[in-house]
């Protein structure tokens, strides 16, 4: 019998990302998810998930630029902050041991959901949705 083996990244991420807030013109959670082996990640079925229309505008970039600004430690940082640079850092490494392809999809203009798509090398995909906002 084939039995389709799928990682529960869900419960997975959770308490990796609990209390990371990303940063932009508003404060928003990191949201971890999981997907059906074999989900197509392109930008056509991740706007088709998340109900938004073929047309509406999608780039994508590296992990370590989407995450550039919370990984860089700055001189004015204390002690909460530099904790919080820490995590974001091992959040970045757990990421890349979890996941052999790390996609990232930031979605529309202004008020942009992004999510951070990893698949593994059994095919299983999870990974973690938030919010940017850029005007």
């Amino acid at each position: 019998m084939n039995e389709v083996i799928r990682i529960d990244y869900t419960e997975k991420l959770k308490p990796i990302v609990e209390g990371l807030w990303v940063m932009s013109e508003t404060d928003a959670a990191l949201e971890p998810f999981s997907w059906k082996k074999g989900t197509k990640t392109t930008p056509e079925n991740i706007l088709s998930k998340l109900k938004l229309p073929y047309s509406t505008p999608v780039s994508q970039l590296t992990i370590d630029d989407f995450f550039m600004s919370m990984l860089t430690p700055r001189d004015w940082h204390g002690d909460a902050e530099k904790l919080t640079v820490a995590r974001f850092q091992n959040l970045v490494v757990d990421f890349k041991t979890m996941f052999e392809t790390i996609e990232v999809f930031k979605i529309g203009e202004i008020k942009m959901p992004v999510l951070i798509v990893g698949t593994a090398k059994d095919g299983s995909i999870g990974g973690l949705k938030t919010l940017v906002v850029e005007t």
